[in-house]
């Protein structure tokens, strides 16, 4: 029987995602041994096996008869289970899982990006989640596995999206300057990748980018809008309630404008949060009726993007190249639009002063 331990040696590395360089300089070898031991040429001398065992977490047994079907399929079904429990929203299953792993793949950066992304969403989840999140230390922990796979991974997907998360999350954990440090790295809106694209492809290609660009860009302005209505601190110039209605508004009918055709598919959830928050606005201004129309507008919405297919086409004009694929969009709870919404009406206080108001009982009845 044929020695594998090349092939077997090489997926590990892989899998970890470690260069034949990074890992020679661990065992003290060349590199050029390193790619002669995976394409067959020659065997690692004995007395390295305990070492190279050691590194990838596996037994000398293992090194010697792992079966590369059985770690590839044992890792496949890893992250379809992990894809399944992450759409569903069941963050803390997500966590569990990722953890199984991490404890047989410590040196795995797929599974710890899992296990960081999992972290964030417990903490950004509604508020058992959440807490849970602040009372374990989720967000420093998973600031810290974006470190580690930002030092070394050499997969520059997994070290981009790294960055991306300790740019946002670096300032949650009082390190804000280091969070403008990793920014400064970044190209500016002009000359980003998608933009790029636009002048490179052709055809229908170019038109998909152009549009799928339209679209990403009318999502960033309109909640661009929200976060100005929001934003709090010192020297920022305080508006009015009127004003903010006018921002939130505003956001809402640059949808209205690139989706004439009201096809909304994702910005339906975009659009029931938005007409919540307006509710929350009319609320304050001691204005019942307008709040109890945007909370009927926020159910349909809600209700619209729950009913949606897996996938589908938007068909306005300005983006009818475009496509959406509900599985993209992984819920941070176990909960629906509709759940979220209900929860949002009747679970932080904020619309207290409508309990007894018939029409706001039928609507949470209905969200029920």
């Amino acid at each position: 029987m044929q020695l594998k331990i090349g092939e077997v040696f090489k997926q590990l590395r892989i899998a970890h995602s470690i260069t034949q360089e990074k890992l020679a300089d661990y065992l003290n070898v060349s590199a050029q041994s390193i790619s002669k031991w995976e394409n067959g040429l020659s065997y690692p001398d004995i007395t390295l096996i305990p070492t190279i065992a050691l590194f990838f977490n596996v037994s000398t047994d293992e090194l010697f008869s792992l079966s590369t079907y059985t770690h590839t399929q044992k890792f496949t079904d890893y992250k379809m289970q992990y894809d399944a429990l992450k759409r569903k929203g069941s963050i803390r299953e997500c966590i569990a899982l990722c953890r199984e792993m991490f404890v047989e793949y410590p040196r795995n950066y797929i599974v710890l990006s899992d296990l960081a992304d999992s972290l964030i969403s417990c903490y950004e989840g509604l508020d058992a989640n959440h807490q849970l999140a602040v009372d374990n230390h989720y967000l420093d922990e998973a600031v810290k596995l974006n470190e580690l796979i930002l030092s070394d991974c050499n997969d520059l997907n997994l070290k981009l999206h790294a960055t991306l998360m300790l740019c946002k999350y670096y300032p949650l954990v009082n390190q804000k300057d280091k969070a403008l440090t990793l920014i400064e790295q970044f190209s500016s809106l002009d000359s980003c990748k998608e933009r790029l694209l636009e002048e490179v492809l052709e055809g229908e290609a170019c038109i998909k980018q152009q549009q799928t660009n339209l679209l990403k860009l009318t999502d960033l302005i309109a909640q661009t809008l929200i976060h100005l209505s929001f934003t709090k601190g010192k020297n920022i110039p305080h508006l009015s309630m009127d004003e903010k209605i006018d921002f939130v508004l505003s956001a809402n009918k640059l949808y209205q404008l690139i989706i004439p055709d009201e096809n909304y598919l994702y910005f339906h959830s975009s659009l029931a949060r938005n007409h919540r928050r307006l509710a929350d606005l009319y609320l304050a201004k001691h204005d019942p009726e307008s709040c109890l129309l945007h909370l009927n507008q926020a159910f349909y919405h809600a209700k619209c993007y729950d009913e949606l297919p897996s996938s589908s086409h938007y068909t306005s004009p300005f983006i009818s190249f475009c496509e959406f694929d509900k599985n993209t969009y992984p819920n941070n709870e176990e909960v629906n639009e509709c759940e979220r919404l209900r929860y949002m009406m009747t679970a932080q206080g904020v619309f207290d002063t409508l309990n007894k108001e018939p029409r706001f009982i039928k609507l949470v009845e209905k969200l029920t």
